[in-house]
């Protein structure tokens, strides 16, 4: 009878509370939280796909505990683990974030205002968790911007971005290309028909693989007018060592671009404009010499397509650039 009344967990419980130390059905949670979450924060990576994301993966055995946890311990237990540790809220939040978890981050809210960034609100595009982004809009947290957008629209979640278009959502001028680069047909002509965007790049790049169904997207550009360039997709070791090397930029785009070609990326902007008439791109490069560049390939290439609008500019541009008879003093005929 005696080891009985011992062994009761609700006496069991009582003694601890009077020791230092964790409650036992706490230690389990507590050792994944404090081993799973990377000690930066920051958004999704472009050119990760979501099940690839390191941060979602670290938090996978949470994932895995933390139902049945919540199902025997509740609420209760939520508290008493806050109690012990304030700062596994924030850990808690992301878990929610990340997984969709609204009824987590309600009661994390209840007394307590969230420190919501702008990690959270592109994580919650990026895994498409419409209704963590509702809640999150529901209560006026901060951390918005023009990138969630963006990483919806490279994520291919249609059913986000028209709730952000409709809730007057600005987009990033890259919107389209990132539809187009990552092949999301769908996404691509909801922003041609409902949003009004700057078409600000000469080169839209489409990524030619055999494999991929990509004659759609051409098919869509060339309909409506859209300059783009198509390119061989870079081997996928290449972008891995680019992720070790450069993890703070987190931009894959540029690399794949560089990568593909096999010449300079700038020159083949300039011929790309000059074939299609577009002077005040070809005007921009030639006035800013962002990079070196041959006018005279570019006139050629204006020539070729017909473009007389261009081809006297260009013109101009090769008579400045070639380089005039030195003068020599002493000659007497000039």
């Amino acid at each position: 009878m005696a080891d009985y009344v011992l062994r009761t967990p609700e006496l069991v419980r009582k003694v601890a509370s009077y020791q230092v130390g964790w409650p036992f059905e706490l230690v389990p949670l507590a050792v994944f939280l404090d081993h799973a979450l990377p000690t930066e924060v920051y958004g999704p990576m472009a050119g990760v796909a979501p099940e690839d994301d390191r941060r979602r993966r670290a938090f996978a055995p949470i994932h895995a505990l933390f139902p049945a946890w919540f199902e025997r311990y509740g609420v209760d237990g939520l508290g008493r683990l806050l109690q012990h540790r304030a700062s596994y809220r924030d850990h808690l939040v992301f878990y929610a974030v990340l997984y969709g978890n609204v009824p987590l981050l309600e009661f994390l809210s209840t007394h307590v205002r969230l420190d919501v960034r702008s990690p959270h609100w592109c994580y919650a595009a990026y895994f498409d968790h419409l209704d963590v982004l509702e809640f999150l809009m529901a209560h006026g947290y901060e951390g918005y911007s023009t990138r969630v957008f963006s990483v919806a629209v490279a994520a291919g979640h249609l059913g986000i971005v028209r709730y952000l278009h409709e809730l007057g959502s600005l987009a990033d001028s890259d919107a389209m290309r990132l539809a187009c680069e990552h092949n999301h047909l769908d996404i691509a002509e909801y922003l041609h028909y409902h949003l009004d965007l700057s078409w600000d790049r000469p080169c839209v790049v489409v990524y030619d693989n055999e494999s991929d169904g990509r004659c759609a997207i051409r098919d869509f550009l060339i309909e409506h007018g859209y300059v783009f360039e198509t390119v061989q997709c870079p081997r996928r070791g290449v972008l891995d060592r680019w992720r070790l090397r450069k993890r703070s930029s987190r931009d894959l785009r540029l690399l794949r671009v560089v990568e593909s070609t096999d010449d300079n990326l700038i020159q083949r902007a300039v011929n790309l404009a000059a074939a299609h008439g577009l002077s005040h791109i070809v005007t921009y490069f030639c006035r800013h010499r962002v990079a070196t560049f041959q006018t005279a390939q570019a006139l050629d290439v204006a020539k070729d397509c017909q473009e007389r609008v261009l081809v006297p500019i260009l013109k101009d541009q090769v008579k400045k650039e070639t380089p005039r008879r030195r003068r020599h003093p002493w000659c007497f005929i000039q």
